[in-house]
């Protein structure tokens, strides 16, 4: 992409992690910044899958799945 197009998501995304970041590191998490772009990355991939699924069930599921995983990253000590 452009650096015109590029700049101002690759902005947003590092506010994203900063926000994430912060999070982690409140929560004494080992690693937050890796967690912060382990979350993000996962979130933003859930979300674009279960909004490309016809089935509603399915989407949920993802959305479910990805809420699971984030709340198992974010408490645990060894992960990322």
């Amino acid at each position: 992409q452009s650096d015109e197009v590029r700049h101002p998501f690759e902005e947003g995304v590092a506010a994203h992690f900063e926000v994430l970041d912060e999070l982690m590191n409140e929560a004494k998490s080992s690693n937050p910044s890796a967690k912060a772009m382990t979350i993000l990355s996962l979130m933003v991939g859930a979300v674009t899958l279960s909004r490309i699924m016809g089935d509603k069930s399915l989407a949920e599921g993802i959305l479910d799945a990805a809420a699971e995983e984030v709340r198992r990253i974010a408490h645990r000590e060894d992960v990322v």
